[in-house]
């Protein structure tokens, strides 16, 4: 993934749309009981810093339902 261009610890899934207070929702997903990397939480802090939401789930149901209230401006 890296030689695609991916740099480690940045969040799976970004929604570049801007909402409430947010300039846009940085997701990661998770399986099961996953933590995070070291790098993963440096990157989130950094994220949430220049007013970006950042959001983990760990299942489809979950991260389905961030996006949606993210979409509607729940979140």
């Amino acid at each position: 993934m890296k030689r695609e261009g991916m740099k480690s610890g940045v969040p799976d899934l970004v929604l570049p749309v801007a909402r409430r207070i947010w300039h846009s929702l940085y997701l990661e997903l998770k399986a099961g009981s996953g933590s995070l990397s070291e790098n993963q939480k440096r990157w989130m802090e950094m994220l949430t810093e220049q007013s970006n939401l950042v959001a983990v789930a760990y299942s489809f149901e979950e991260a389905k339902g961030i996006l949606i209230d993210y979409l509607e401006g729940r979140l």
